[in-house]
């Protein structure tokens, strides 16, 4: 899905700070920006799995909703995360034939560039 410079995350756990080489990322750049990614699911794949957050170079106070659809239908009401914390997602895509990934920011943390939404180390796998 990624795996240039460009896809490098570091989302901070509430402890530490981890990197996750092979991300997607989507800018924070005002209120309401929206950023949508569409993937066709490979025969064979179970699961979608990533690690959600907001890098820790972006400004402080933003918040993103990050939301899952599988075949356009959405899986949950989606995350809301802010800075402090990341969420870990293994998503059954059994029988599925497309996902699409979609940030909205709820809030930028200030003016202009305030930062970047990630998809973690996101990954098709079979277990």
């Amino acid at each position: 899905m990624g795996s240039s410079n460009d896809h490098v995350a570091k989302l901070y756990d509430g402890s530490a700070t981890h990197t996750y080489n092979s991300s997607i990322k989507a800018g924070i750049n005002s209120f309401n920006d929206t950023y949508t990614y569409v993937y066709t699911i490979e025969d064979g794949m179970r699961f979608f799995r990533a690690t959600i957050g907001i890098d820790v170079a972006s400004k402080p106070g933003a918040e993103v909703l990050f939301r899952v659809y599988l075949n356009n239908a959405a899986i949950d009401s989606g995350y809301l995360m802010t800075m402090q914390g990341v969420k870990e997602l293994a998503i059954p895509i059994d029988g599925k034939s497309q996902i699409k990934l979609v940030t909205t920011a709820q809030k930028s943390g200030g003016v202009g560039n305030s930062g970047q939404a990630a998809w973690g180390d996101a990954r098709f796998t079979t277990d």
